[in-house]
């Protein structure tokens, strides 16, 4: 990071910095990251080992960041992503062809085949899906 500093100052230039961090979470919601890495591991990396608890760190050392600034953060982040939530969930569905639109000028043949498939389902088992009646379109 110096040299690349160094070097962007010295010849005002932009320089592409490679960086590598740790996957705190696990690869997907089928993934358990607990059968291949260890609680002490998971530890190191989460509490103290991970640019973002070294940047707070940094920070806080510098008095430019304390733990009232993070709760009222938190606090404040929090209120705007539920009222984006309560904006989304007010909003119309689309209706479930939707699904299979706006990608293909022409829908291919396994996509025919799983929208298909899809209706097949859901008239088969409608009592089964409680927001069918949302997702039936405005």
């Amino acid at each position: 990071m110096k040299q690349a500093r160094e070097i962007a100052v010295r010849d005002k230039v932009p320089v592409l910095i490679e960086a590598m961090t740790y996957r705190g979470g696990h690869h997907s919601t089928s993934d358990d990251a607990s059968r291949y890495r260890g609680t002490d591991e998971l530890n190191s990396w989460t509490q103290s080992n991970n640019p973002l608890a070294r940047m707070r760190l940094f920070m806080e050392k510098k008095s430019w960041w304390s733990q009232e600034m993070e709760t009222e953060a938190r606090a404040e982040a929090r209120a705007v992503v539920l009222q984006a939530l309560e904006r989304a969930e007010a909003k119309k569905w689309l209706p479930v062809d939707a699904l299979f639109e706006d990608v293909y000028d022409q829908i291919p043949q396994h996509l025919q085949e799983q929208h298909e498939d899809l209706v097949e389902h859901l008239s088969e088992f409608r009592d089964q899906y409680p927001i069918l009646d949302k997702l039936d379109g405005p």
